[in-house]
């Protein structure tokens, strides 16, 4: 069932939701790391450490299991990546707008959607950047 725009919000986190809205702004994609592997470099044992997409940067070991060592390197070429996309959608008659997640979308969201009303169907979910929590829709589909 749809829901007005206004009604996607913090109460609907982990619920899949659908809306109509007007793309209002597209930033670029970005690349992200997924899954980070690491090598220590005192006893080459390797990490592997799940990232949080949503940050800016990516965290490795506090310290090798092995030997206790304390610096790595990141192995991209064993690294997992992803692609994510941030769009905000509005409604004309309303200053609320919620910001919209693609994630590995086979679609590149470009400017010539900008104006254009879509219908939205994604899971609203908690995000937490630089220590503040925000509300985001990730987009399974649009049309």
């Amino acid at each position: 069932m749809t829901i007005d725009i206004t009604k996607v919000n913090s109460a609907r986190i982990n619920e899949r939701v659908d809306f109509l809205g007007i793309i209002t702004g597209i930033q670029q994609p970005q690349t992200k790391l997924k899954t980070g592997v690491f090598v220590c470099k005192s006893c080459l044992k390797v990490h592997e450490l799940p990232q949080n997409i949503f940050e800016n940067g990516y965290r490795q070991p506090i310290a090798c299991h092995e030997c206790g060592g304390k610096k790595f390197e990141l192995m991209t070429d064993r690294s997992t990546f992803t692609e994510i996309q941030f769009i905000e959608v509005g409604k004309p008659d309303s200053v609320k707008h919620v910001k919209v997640c693609f994630i590995d979308s086979e679609e590149i969201v470009d400017e010539d959607v900008l104006g254009k009303q879509k219908h939205i169907f994604g899971k609203v979910v908690l995000i937490e950047n630089k220590n503040k929590f925000e509300t985001v829709v990730v987009c399974q589909m649009w049309r």
